[in-house]
Formats: structure tokens, C-alpha cells, sequence
């Protein structure tokens, strides 16, 4: 039966663009419309009605050529077929989509129920042409909102994920969202009282400097031409000012903090720090801000911020600290040494020196100090040489001379070891972990291997043996 439809479609549209020239009956430009119910009645019907065409129709001759069809039938034609593409299983068409797209809103935009009153209802016109220019609210691109708890929680799920951020700053993250916010105005005059308390201040280094002594209260209060009850109350109206000022902003720090902590902070940081530090840069930002530059307190708060995040940040990246123009001068430094590679010139230190326009030893001062590595005294090291790991510790001589204390505690603990080796082992196993370990007062350092062998005039294999079997029953 399918098959038989597409053969019927695929002849239709053949004798419409005029190939077929014989055999056809000119009203049979028509096809019979086919839907989802009745695809066996419209195909039996079409193999009935195209035989007894072909049988009763009259003879045309070759030289004669048919009519061509007009637009109006052809344009039907068009559609018909177009429709029963749709209703076939596996043809689609975009408009076919659309429309589809198109039904569903309107379902469930009546399943939803008007969503204002004062909204007009869709224009029949766009709602039987699927091909207008209006796109279908499905195929927007609509921004994505979440509530405010979904983000609460996923903002906890991250800093309990991560390693970085101590239990303190979630109890400190949730006092700062239990502030209110200000509106502008409010913005403006917490500035204002702010700058007044702090312009106050400024004066009392002034007085204090012409003085040479810190002013009291009177005296700053009469530089100030002010009473003393009056200077009290700006003083005070400012410092609650800035507190509410800084305390209302906080958000701006742990949005800073939060770019580090998402974008993988690692386990040497403390997120606390970086929290602490813009804490301190919005204050200074407080201190600082003058609202009548028509600024918003935010962005010219989150300049300080940044840049005291991102200090501290370079400051806990190493464990010997690095002034942060070292840093930034290395950086300058890798970057055009790359481009240079890149370029396929030569990228000697000399020559990156001459590219940056620095010194050349200032530069080698620069690259010494940020390639310095750290290294902890008690990572293992092995020698394939000798049995056993050591620690890094041995291999390190002190640079200060050892204190009476530490020098008679030494010779205390040696003499025990002394005894004990002596009273628990034979004499001669007990004479070469003497020296093997340093315990002896006459030679003093630990020897080797090599060395206990020429010394007590034994094979280095039989004094490695002889200490491996008195160490063992040591141990036992």
C-alpha cells in the first residue's frame, strides 16, 4: 500500500511538469487528497481511477503535446502532496514543524490559562501560517533563572566541596547575607558622612604634626571650628556610616573569592585569606570613596578588591615570598621569551633582556628568585648503593653552632646507646654499629661502609652482614 502511494505521487509529479505525453487524461491533474485514515481507500481508488483513465482516454498523437498546467492547479497540487508527505511516516517538512511547534503552544498556553489580563490574544494570522516571521516561544533562546535558595545551595555545595575554604568562611558568608542591601541614595549619604568623619581625621595628623604631639579633643576641636559635642557626633554619624557602607558590600568580596574557588583554587590557598583581604581593601574603599565623583560605591569598591584578592593570592603561591613587581616582571619575562620561540628567533636571556629593555642582571636577579624551589627535610631518599631510605635531614649541615644544651644532650644520648649496644651485643658486632651510626666519641661522624672495613681490617660484605644481623636482633 506505501508503496503503491509513492509510485502514485511520483507519476502525479512527472505528468505535472509535462514529461509524460501520453496516455494521460488532463483531469488527473488533481490527486485525490490522501490523510492518515483513509491511505487504503485513496490508493485502491487511484490504481481504479488511473486504469480506467488510461483505458478511455483518447489517443494523442505525438506531434501534439499537452497543455501546461496552470499555477493555481500546480500550486494545489503542491500543497496536496505536501500534505500527504506529512501524514507518511519518515517525510517532514520544516513547515510541517512549525506547525507542530505552534499547536503545542497554543495547547498549552489554553492549558495554562491567560497569563495577564492586559496581554492581546494571538492573531489568527499567525497561528495558521506557520510560515510567518515570528519566531515560536520554543525556539527562543530564553535566559535561564533560578531561585534564590538553588543558588544558596549550590554556592554551599561548592565550598564544602572544595578544600580550600575553612568552616569559618561558611558561617561568615551566611552573617553577610543576612545584611540588607542600599539603594543609591542611601549610598550617597553613608558616603558623604563617611568622608566627613574621615576628613576630620586628616586634620587631626595635621595639628598633630604642626604640634609634635597627638592634639586632645579641644584642640581638634577647635581646628575644626566645631564644639566638642558636634565633633563627637560627626565622628561617631561617620564611623557608622562606613561600618554600614562596608558591611552592605561584603557580597562584592565573596563574588571575588568565588571566581577563585569555581575556577579550581588549590589545596596551598586559604580561601579565608583571600575573604579576609578584600575585606580589608573594602574598607580602605570606604575610607576613600567620594560619592560626589558620580560613581557607584560598587565599582570603585571592586577595583580595591581585585587587587587585594589577587595579592594575596601571589603571596600564598609560594613559600618564600616574592615582592608581587618580581612576579609580574617573571611573567613579562615568559611572555616574550615565548613569542620569541614562536617567531623562531633566538631566546637567550641576553636577548630577552634587550627585548624588555631591562638589565640583563637585574633580569638573571628576577629569574634566579622565581625559580627557587623548596624542599622539605623529611622526603626520603634512596641510593641504590647502600640498604636502607634516608632523610633529607642528614645531608644538611646547621649553620650555627650547637648551644652547650643540645652539645650535653648529645654526649648523654650517645653514652646510652654506648651502653645499651654493649650490654645487649657481642663486643665486635657492638664496636662496628658504633661506628656505622656515629655513636663513638674518639671518631665522632658517622662512617661508611668502606671506611669500617679499613679501619677494623674486615670485607665491606662481611661488615654490611654483621650490621644487618645486629640490628635485626636489636630489633627482636
Amino acid at each position: 500500500m506505501k508503496i503503491r502511494t509513492v509510485l502514485f505521487l511520483m507519476f502525479l509529479q512527472l505528468s505535472i511538469n509535462g514529461d509524460v505525453t501520453q496516455g494521460l487524461s488532463p483531469s488527473f491533474t488533481q490527486p485525490p487528497s490522501c490523510s492518515r485514515g483513509n491511505t487504503r481507500g485513496a490508493s485502491s481508488s487511484t490504481s481504479a481511477l488511473s486504469v480506467s483513465s488510461l483505458s478511455t482516454s483518447p489517443r494523442i498523437s505525438p506531434e501534439t503535446s499537452l497543455p501546461p498546467p496552470s499555477n493555481a492547479a500546480a500550486n494545489a497540487a503542491q500543497t496536496q502532496m505536501d500534505a500527504a508527505k506529512n501524514t507518511m511516516p519518515g517525510f517532514t517538512t520544516g513547515a510541517h514543524r512549525k506547525r507542530n511547534l505552534l499547536e503545542r503552544e497554543e495547547s498549552e498556553s489554553s492549558f495554562r490559562g491567560p497569563s495577564s489580563s492586559s496581554s492581546p490574544p494571538p492573531s489568527s494570522s499567525s497561528s495558521s501560517s506557520p510560515s510567518s516571521s515570528s519566531t515560536p516561544k520554543s525556539l527562543r533562546a530564553s535566559p535561564r533563572r533560578t531561585s534564590a535558595s538553588h543558588t544558596k545551595a549550590m554556592q554551599t555545595y561548592i565550598y564544602k566541596k572544595s578544600s580550600t575554604v575553612p568552616l569559618s568562611l561558611l558561617d561568615f558568608v551566611a552573617e553577610i547575607h543576612r545584611e540588607s542591601r542600599i539603594t543609591p541614595g542611601e549610598e550617597v549619604e553613608l558616603g558623604e558622612k563617611a568622608q566627613a568623619a574621615q576628613s576630620l581625621k586628616d586634620l587631626k595628623s595635621r595639628v598633630a604634626s604642626e604640634l609634635g604631639r597627638p592634639p586632645t579633643h579641644t584642640e581638634w576641636a577647635s581646628a575644626a571650628g566645631l564644639s566638642s559635642s558636634a565633633l563627637t557626633s560627626v565622628l561617631s554619624s561617620g564611623q557608622e556610616a562606613k561600618n554600614k557602607l562596608v558591611t552592605s558590600n561584603l557580597r562584592l568580596v565573596q563574588r571575588v573569592v568565588n571566581v577563585y574557588i569555581r575556577n579550581g583554587l588549590s589545596s596551598q590557598y586559604n580561601a579565608g585569606d583571600l575573604m579576609q583581604e578584600g575585606t580589608i581593601a573594602l574598607i580602605r574603599a570606604a575610607e576613600k570613596f567620594r560619592p560626589d565623583k558620580g560613581f557607584r560605591f560598587s565599582t570603585y569598591a571592586m577595583y580595591w578588591i581585585r587587587a587585594s584578592v589577587k595579592r594575596s593570592q601571589l603571596t600564598q603561591s609560594r613559600e618564600i615570598s616574592v615582592p608581587q613587581r618580581v612576579q609580574e616582571v617573571f611573567k613579562k619575562f615568559q611572555a616574550v621569551q615565548g613569542h620569541m620561540r614562536t617567531e623562531g628567533r633566538r631566546a637567550a636571556l641576553e636577548d630577552v633582556a634587550r627585548e624588555m629593555d631591562v638589565d640583563v642582571g637585574s633580569l638573571q636577579k628576577v629569574v634566579a628568585a622565581m625559580e627557587q624551589r623548596v624542599f622539605s627535610l623529611d622526603s626520603e631518599i634512596g641510593n641504590a648503593f647502600k640498604p636502607g631510605v634516608t632523610s633529607l635531614y642528614r645531608f644538611v649541615e646547621s649553620r650555627h653552632e650547637e648551644t652547650n644544651f643540645y652539645s650535653a644532650e648529645r654526649q648523654i644520648a650517645r653514652r646510652d646507646l654506648r651502653a645499651h649496644l654493649l650490654h645487649h651485643l657481642p663486643p665486635d658486632t657492638a664496636d662496628l654499629l658504633i661506628l656505622r651510626f656515629g655513636l663513638s666519641e674518639e671518631v665522632g661522624d658517622a662512617l661508611s661502609i668502606s671506611e669500617i672495613s679499613e679501619r677494623v681490617g674486615m670485607k665491606q660484605d662481611k661488615v654490611r652482614r654483621v650490621i644487618k644481623q645486629g640490628l635485626k636482633s636489636m630489633r627482636g
